[in-house]
């Protein structure tokens, strides 16, 4: 589970701050994966009120750029997001609504483009310190997050909230550091509770051996891609561009992928997962070789991951990509590589699921497809 905190006091090491310790301490005992991401010192403008995010399709789209842009990518990245914030005139502090108000660009509900919401099926969740009794102090705070989650279609885990009665002893207290942990715990199991299920009914993973693999094996898988932006280098930063084509499989090309890369994956100990329908045909894939390379053999190659036509946006590529990550891990591997597509649907894919750009070039891997973006994934 990814967790990231929103810390908007402006003091790091404040009562709000304090509360943040031991909540933290428990997610990760969880094995919870957790960004802490202070908001004082970051550059963040108020929403100018342009709608110019409501006119980009699968996109923030924000016109203005600031940290807001770094800061989005990590709460993408997360299953569950945290606000943590002390009252100021019953609401967030300035740099805590700033955000909130930035953050307009992941609904995408008043433009003329399909109506959607970046970062769905994710789930908010609420640490709040103030002067007053719990419910007059930060009552309106709790109530606004909570019809924000209702009208974006997200699931709201509640709040936690502790009076300062003496300062900084006030959130040191057992009571405070156990209701930290316990509430931890809380939205840790109710964001498995209400996280959807990655896989729709009626499919089936497993690894591939030799024995599964036939020339026939994606004659029903359906690559077709309309791309009409891709990203290109221009002056050392990666830039969309108007360009468009179709990407298509035909069957040559399909029986090479299975007689070539998925066996020889296979037999070099590597691992190719595949998702079956009812109908038992592959509608998705991804392959991993075992081959640690990099300066520190640091690296293991995502070589393969791809979903049917029919089948995306289902949650299969992302848990495909954490199949992979965990059999990384078990190999010894720090990171993933992967030279990925620079189609702006491919791009948005592995950005938000935290890939980011490679520190080491495989220049082999960058020659094959000199228009590939290299990133690579922290394990």
């Amino acid at each position: 589970m990814r967790v990231c905190i929103l810390m908007g006091s402006p003091r790091p090491n404040g009562n709000t701050a304090e509360l943040c310790k031991p909540f933290i301490e428990e997610l990760r005992q969880h094995k919870a994966e957790v960004e802490y991401i202070t908001l004082h010192d970051k550059n963040i403008a108020p929403c100018v009120g342009c709608y110019h995010c409501q006119k980009v399709k699968d996109d923030y789209g924000c016109i203005q750029t600031d940290d807001m842009q770094a800061i989005i990518e990590k709460i993408l990245w997360a299953d569950i997001l945290v606000f943590a914030t002390p009252i100021y005139t019953w609401q967030a502090t300035p740099h805590m609504k700033a955000v909130m108000d930035r953050m307009y660009g992941l609904n995408k509900f008043y433009g003329k483009i399909p109506r959607s919401t970046l970062n769905k099926g994710q789930s908010y969740a609420l640490i709040a310190t103030c002067g007053y009794d719990l419910d007059h102090g930060a009552g309106l705070l709790d109530e606004g997050v909570r019809r924000w989650c209702t009208h974006s279609g997200l699931d709201y885990l509640g709040m936690y909230a502790v009076r300062d009665k003496d300062n900084l002893a006030s959130f040191q207290t057992h009571e405070a550091i156990q209701g930290a942990r316990q509430f931890a715990q809380h939205i840790l199991e109710k964001g498995i509770d209400t996280k959807p299920s990655n896989i729709p009914p009626g499919f089936n993973t497993r690894e591939l051996s030799l024995a599964d693999l036939h020339p026939d094996l994606l004659q029903y898988f359906n690559r077709h891609q309309e791309v009409r932006r891709c990203l290109r280098k221009e002056g050392g930063n990666w830039v969309l561009k108007d360009i468009s084509f179709t990407e298509e499989w035909d069957i040559a090309v399909k029986k090479e992928i299975v007689e070539k890369d998925f066996t020889d994956c296979i037999k070099s100990s590597g691992t190719v997962w595949g998702v079956f329908n009812r109908n038992k045909a592959l509608i998705a894939f991804a392959c991993l070789p075992s081959h640690l390379f990099g300066s520190k053999n640091q690296y293991l190659q995502l070589m393969q991951i791809h979903v049917s036509s029919e089948c995306r946006n289902n949650g299969l590529g992302k848990m495909l990509f954490e199949l992979c990550t965990d059999k990384a891990r078990n190999l010894g591997a720090k990171k993933l590589y992967i030279s990925t597509h620079s189609s702006e649907e491919s791009q948005y894919f592995y950005t938000k699921i935290g890939c980011v750009d490679a520190e080491e070039i495989n220049e082999k891997l960058a020659k094959l497809e000199p228009y590939d973006r290299q990133m690579e994934f922290v394990l």
